[in-house]
Parts: C-alpha cells; structure tokens; sequence
C-alpha cells in the first residue's frame, strides 16, 4: 500500500493470535510490498486461563433509572476440592498442569489456552486514517502467511474467524519533529503505543448462548421423534455425507465459500463414481480419463437416478447450475456467496441421500422393484 504524503504518526493495533507463533520475543519484522507496509512485533507468549462453568452468567445488575453494571451471576471461586486434575507434557517438552474438572454435573473445567500476543504498526498521514483497519488485515494475512510458508507450522491456524471472542486494540503514535526527519525503517520501530482502546471483536462462539428452539413446540416434538426413530432403527451417516456435513460448516459458519465449495464437488464427483461403480449396465468411458465433468452429470447421473422413484428432471437441472457454479470457481476464480454454497451443498446432500441411505429413512427416492 503506498503511503499518500508525508505521515504524522502510526496507527498501532494489539492482537492475541491464538496458537504459539514459534518466533523469538521480543522482536520486530518489517514488512514492505505493493499492497503494505508496515511493522509487525511479535510481543510474546501467553497462556490465559479459560474457565467454563456451566452454572453461571453475565447479567446487568441495575444502579440506578439508566445505570446498569454487568457483573457474573455467581463470583468465581477457586477450584473445588472435589476435583480431578490432569498434568502433561508437550512435544517440545514443557510440562505443567494442563487441566482441572470439578466432579459435580454441573462442575468447572479449568484449563489454560495459548496466544501469541502481537502488534502491527503503519503509518498515517492525517489523524482521520488512523481509524482504518484494512491495513491491520494485510499486515496480519503476510505475516502469518509467511510464518507458515517459512516455517509450516500446524500449531498455528491460518484462521478465518481470529478474532473470536478476542477483540482488538487500537492506538495512535504521534511523530515529533526529530521523528519526522528519521528514515522511514527508523520511525516505526520508535512506534509504541501510549493508550489501547477495544476497536474491533467478533462474538463468535459467545453469540452461541443466544440460540433457541428453532419452530413452534409440536415441531420440535415432531424432531424429536423423528431423531429417536432413525437411531433405534440402526440408521448411521454415510462417510461422503458426513464430509458434506462438515463443508456445510466450513462454508456457512467460517466463510469459506470457495474451499468448500471445490471440495465439495470432489467428494461427489468420488461418490458418483462410487455409486456407478457398484450397479451394473452403466455408462463407463474406455480411458477413465475421459470421465469429465459433463459427461457423469448428463450420462451417469440420470441413469443412477433411473433406479430410484422420483422425478430425476428438476434435478438434473440443478445439477447443471450447480456444475456452472463450480467451473466458475475453478475457471474464473469466481468466489461465490454463501446462498451459492448452500446451493451446492443442498444438492450434493440430497443426491447422496438418494445414493447412500437406506430406503427405511426416506420420504421419496425408494429404491425401484427390478423388472
């Protein structure tokens, strides 16, 4: 990103990143290209602890006609007696206790979590700029980017949702004149910050106790016979719509529209070919090679659907647009919004349904009587 006239000072933001970023700290790393520059610290390590404590709550305890405080329903209290704790050892040798669970149903699990506590700094050229955060998220993504290309490294998510439920904190760094005539390397790594405000946090996983009952009571009634039926009947998710399952999360949850959608279509292309494979009489090339796309949605799918009760055509045209969805992707770096997603993962679900469940679990599709 070029830096448009002459700066006055830095915008600097904190972030605990979660995992361990295996880099020395304190230390600094410049970063300069086209689309940024700036400078990213790397802080140090830190292990918080992480209570879940299934009997309590935030509330808001009135003050006065307009004063709230928020406070915890119950004050936290030190580990019970009745306890069991467990003590461990990592690869790379630390050791310490890593864990505590209270007995009782409703009791405590303790445990402490790790983060990599980083500063980004750039700089600004009016006090208006420092307000804006797209440089943060360039620094972030070359960054961590880097570190995993230089050093691949599990522990250390490339993460689409980093800042739940941890915020972000902004500050600025005024220039003083002395700074001003310094190079540019120079008066960045001068930069810290005098005071950090909360600017940005994503609720995340702390918006997850604002979920409820989804319908009205005989819905839920009616799911919940639905569920215990098919359990005491022996029914289990096949492998390929289990990974569906889970794409659906990578896509709609994480925002990972792309990635799951590519994987997606490769798991059904593999479960199509699996399913042609186990009847006899269907379309096959000589060269498998020649097996493309087109040829197992308009040859191999309509013959699959043949062998099961339903009308194959409205979906045999949603095959198509799913299909026109996908050589988007993967043709003209499309990236497709999570309505195009779901679409894609709705279809797939419904074709493995029809493919790989057992007709004593389904509404329609049962399985034709041979002639």
């Amino acid at each position: 990103m070029k830096r448009v006239g002459a700066p006055v000072g830095a915008t600097i933001v904190h972030q605990y990143y979660p995992g361990f970023i295996d880099l020395p700290a304190p230390s600094p790393y410049l970063i300069a290209s086209d689309d940024v520059s700036g400078l990213v610290r790397v802080m140090g390590h830190v292990r918080p602890l992480i209570i879940t404590d299934f009997d309590n709550e935030l509330v808001r305890r009135r003050l006065g006609p307009i004063e709230f405080q928020i406070d915890l329903r119950k004050a936290i209290s030190k580990v019970g007696c009745e306890s069991i704790s467990s003590e461990l050892k990592g690869n790379e040798g630390r050791s310490g206790l890593a864990l505590a669970i209270e007995k009782d149903i409703a009791g405590r699990v303790f445990y402490n979590d790790l983060f990599t506590s980083l500063q980004f700094h750039w700089e600004v050229s009016n006090v208006e700029n420092a307000a804006e955060l797209l440089p943060y998220r360039l620094l972030l993504k070359k960054f961590i980017g880097t570190y995993r290309f230089v050093n691949p490294d599990t522990r250390v998510a490339v993460s689409a949702d980093i800042l739940a439920p941890n915020p972000i904190r902004v500050g600025a760094y005024m220039y003083s004149q002395s700074e001003l005539h310094m190079t540019y390397q120079e008066r960045l790594l001068r930069t810290k910050p005098r005071a950090l405000r909360v600017s940005t946090a994503s609720y995340g996983r702390a918006a997850r106790a604002l979920q409820d009952h989804d319908g009205d009571t005989d819905l839920l009634q009616a799911r919940g016979q639905t569920v215990a039926g098919y359990l005491a009947n022996g029914f289990g998710l096949s492998e390929n719509l289990m990974e569906i399952e889970r794409l659906a999360d990578v896509a709609l949850s994480e925002g990972r529209t792309r990635s799951a959608v590519v994987e997606a279509m490769s798991v059904f292309e593999a479960g199509l070919i699996a399913a042609r494979n186990r009847e006899p009489g269907m379309p096959k090339k000589a060269n498998p090679r020649n097996e493309n796309w087109q040829f197992l949605m308009d040859s191999v799918l309509p013959k699959l659907l043949d062998l099961y009760q339903g009308d194959k055509a409205q979906w045999i045209r949603e095959g198509n647009g799913v299909l026109e969805i996908r050589h988007c992707i993967v043709h003209r770096n499309h990236i497709p919004s999570k309505e195009e997603a779901a679409r894609v993962l709705a279809f797939i679900r419904h074709m493995f349904s029809i493919l790989e469940v057992p007709d004593d679990f389904k509404g329609n599709w049962r399985r034709r009587s041979p002639a």
